[in-house]
């Protein structure tokens, strides 16, 4: 893979535990693993901020931030 990958992850997920997070981050170049402390599956269900925080750093990591259509 060599797209730009982000992965979320909450750090009390019981569905998808931290370590499977962190092995899925380690076996793709380059991702970027943000971790949400306290938070469970789908952190940025619980707070949006949370997805956009996320998303603009991943932007910002590519020199991405600011395009069309971006």
């Amino acid at each position: 893979m060599t797209a730009p990958t982000l992965l979320i992850a909450g750090t009390k997920d019981r569905l998808y535990p931290l370590d499977l997070a962190e092995q899925t981050a380690a076996g793709i170049p380059g991702a970027e693993l943000v971790l949400y402390e306290g938070l469970g599956h789908r952190p940025t269900l619980t707070d949006k901020r949370l997805a956009r925080d996320a998303l603009a750093f991943l932007l910002k990591s590519e020199g991405r931030q600011g395009q069309a259509g971006v």
